[in-house]
């Protein structure tokens, strides 16, 4: 239990797993998540004093700023790094630094440094497809990014290099990828199709959250046809962690939420979306978009301090957005000002 304050006598112990840096390294990440960083140094200094690899300050920093909701401070601190970095630590920031451009709107600058056209120098940089495909999704391209997910399933499918376990793991998810954006782009019978599939190919993997996506998948197409209550059974079904699992579930079942006028409801599910990670499975998941849902889940609820505060991280990080986010957020800016 992290909820209240960290026992330091217990954390200098190690009496987790005397020895073992492993779980430390977790703990540390958890209370990073939850914005307890004091907490987190203490955790990670008993990571390095066990053995654990160091983390790299810039890093650590950088992502304390985006999950503190501090953009301006993140986007200051990738600006500087980018510009000053060789090719080598260019590729390794770039990362965070997509996410950080994401977060701010900046698909089309995110989708630049992801196909690798911000190199230090004019250095040719790999492109980082998985970002590529999905800033395709947040450009308004969703069947483009289907096409690229579905790229990587196949990948998967046609090697028997891996165990069939971890097979079915990749094919499950890059499916559930592909279905995610090609029912964003309309293709409804490409998305139940490939429910199906997910669905034989996550029974295959070991991997808790696999045998249960097809019903992400399934609450996406009733959703779509506008039978969110049946939608809403789907994605309750689908989510294995509100913080640690696919992030876009949240989102998905904070919308058909609201469409039912129950944001109370829609509240706790979409707010644990933000105490996940900011990659892995929570990397297909905008924070400032979960910050907008949540500000219209409080404003439906009547809880208008808690909306003002999420509307406030919209309006800051949507400042420099593409045009395309303009309107958005010019209703989070109006709604502050009338307020």
């Amino acid at each position: 239990d992290t909820s209240g304050p960290v026992d330091h006598a217990f954390i200098n112990n190690g009496t987790l797993r005397p020895g073992d840096f492993a779980p430390w390294a977790v703990l540390a990440d958890h209370l990073s998540s939850v914005g307890r960083a004091a907490d987190a140094k203490v955790a990670a200094a008993r990571v390095q004093a066990i053995g654990g690899l160091g983390v790299d300050a810039v890093e650590t920093g950088l992502i304390e700023s985006l999950r503190a909701d501090d953009v301006p401070a993140a986007a200051a601190e990738c600006g500087g790094r980018l510009a000053a970095v060789n090719t080598k630590e260019f590729d390794r920031f770039r990362w965070l630094c997509s996410i950080t451009l994401r977060i701010q709107g900046r698909y089309r600058d995110a989708l630049h440094l992801a196909e690798g056209g911000s190199g230090p120098r004019g250095a040719a940089l790999p492109v980082d497809g998985m970002n590529v495909a999905i800033l395709e999704g947040e450009l308004g391209r969703p069947l483009v990014a289907a096409t690229a997910f579905s790229a990587y399933a196949a990948a998967y499918a046609d090697s028997l290099a891996s165990p069939v376990g971890v097979r079915a793991r990749n094919l499950t998810w890059f499916l559930t990828l592909t279905a995610t954006e090609a029912i964003a782009g309309g293709d409804t019978a490409r998305g139940r199709g490939l429910a199906d599939s997910i669905e034989r190919f996550g029974r295959q993997s070991l991997f808790p959250r696999d045998p249960v996506l097809h019903h992400f998948v399934r609450g996406l197409l009733l959703a779509r046809a506008n039978r969110h209550a049946e939608a809403v059974r789907e994605f309750t079904a689908a989510m294995v962690s509100p913080t640690n699992g696919y992030t876009r579930i949240n989102y998905e079942l904070g919308k058909s939420l609201l469409a039912l006028g129950r944001p109370a409801e829609a509240i706790p599910f979409v707010r644990a979306a933000l105490h996940g990670g900011l990659d892995g499975a929570g990397l297909y998941l905008n924070r400032t978009e979960t910050h907008e849902m949540l500000a219209q889940a409080f404003d439906a609820a009547h809880q208008r301090d808690s909306a003002a505060a999420h509307y406030a991280v919209v309006e800051r990080s949507w400042r420099t957005a593409d045009p395309a986010l303009r309107v958005r957020y010019d209703a989070a800016r109006n709604w502050l000002s009338s307020h």
